[in-house]
C-alpha cells in the first residue's frame, strides 16, 4: 500500500512541477512580448526536487516554438550523426541545454515532431531524420522541394509533375 501511494505522489509531484514549468513559460514569452522586465521582489519559481528530496536546479531552457524548435531539433539530430528515436530526441535535446516539459517527455516528442512532420521524417527501423537530408545507410534520399513548388498548391504541383498547366 506505501508503495503505491508514494508512486502516486511522485506522479503528481511531476504533474505540478511540468504546471509551474508551463506557467514559468508562459510569464517569461509575456513579458518578452509586453516589454517589461521581470519585477525585481517577484519570487523565482522554486527549484524542482530530486526523488532523493534534494534540491535540483535546472541549468535548461525551454524548448522554442515554431521554426526555431524545428531548427534546434534537427540540430540535435544531425549532431548525433543518425535518426533518432523519440526517447533519444529528448535525451539529445536535454543533453543540448533544453528541457522537454510533460509526465512524458518522449510522448511529448512524437507529439512535437507529428507537427512537424514537413522538417521530419521517420524512416522506418531507424527513427526521425530531417526530410530534406539523404540518409543513404537507410536508402532515404531525402526530400527537396524547389522553390517554385514550395508555394504551389497540391493541384499545381500535381499538375507540374505530368506536365500540364493548371487551368
Amino acid at each position: 500500500m506505501e508503495d503505491r501511494a508514494y508512486k502516486n505522489a511522485m506522479a503528481r509531484k511531476r504533474e505540478l512541477l511540468a504546471d509551474i514549468e508551463e506557467i514559468d513559460k508562459f510569464l517569461e514569452l509575456w513579458r518578452r512580448y509586453a516589454g517589461t522586465e521581470p519585477e525585481q521582489d517577484t519570487p523565482e519559481s522554486p527549484p524542482s526536487v530530486g526523488d532523493s528530496g534534494e534540491a535540483v536546479q535546472s541549468h535548461l531552457r525551454a524548448l522554442p516554438r515554431d521554426e526555431e524548435r524545428a531548427n534546434v531539433i534537427r540540430t540535435s539530430i544531425l549532431k548525433r550523426g543518425r535518426p533518432l528515436a523519440r526517447g533519444e530526441i529528448a535525451e539529445g535535446l536535454e543533453e543540448d541545454g533544453y528541457k522537454v516539459t510533460g509526465a512524458d517527455p518522449s510522448k511529448n516528442i512524437g507529439t512535437i515532431m507529428w507537427r512537424l512532420r514537413d522538417h521530419f521524417t521517420n524512416i522506418e527501423g531507424y527513427g526521425y531524420w530531417p526530410s530534406d537530408v539523404p540518409y543513404r545507410q537507410a536508402g532515404f534520399e531525402g526530400h527537396k522541394a524547389t522553390a517554385d513548388q514550395s508555394d504551389a498548391s497540391p493541384l499545381e504541383k500535381g499538375n507540374e509533375q505530368d506536365g500540364s498547366s493548371p487551368s
